[in-house]
């Protein structure tokens, strides 16, 4: 990281380390959050108060589907196998 110059991220992106949108520290919050824990309650209520009320967790397991159900009970949270199911993609 030393090298690098990052930029600002062209979409909302959440910061594992505050639980808001990267500012304009974006290369310090990333230093940290190398070695910090997520603060993933924080960040989703941040998502949700900003508007955001459908998450699709991309992975092995179901594990932050499972935190999504508990933190935000009225939000709606997929794993992208149901939707790869659903839609009967992959190959056809």
């Amino acid at each position: 990281l030393i090298s690098t110059s990052p930029q600002m991220p062209k979409i909302p992106l959440y910061s594992n380390k505050t639980g808001a949108l990267y500012s304009s520290d974006i290369k310090e919050l990333i230093e940290y959050q190398v070695c910090s824990p997520v603060k993933w309650q924080a960040i989703l209520e941040n998502m949700a108060a900003s508007g955001v009320d459908t998450f699709i967790e991309v992975g092995a397991g179901k594990v932050l589907c499972g935190l999504v159900n508990k933190t935000l009970p009225r939000a709606k949270a997929i794993h992208y196998s149901e939707i790869l199911n659903q839609n009967d993609i992959g190959g056809k």
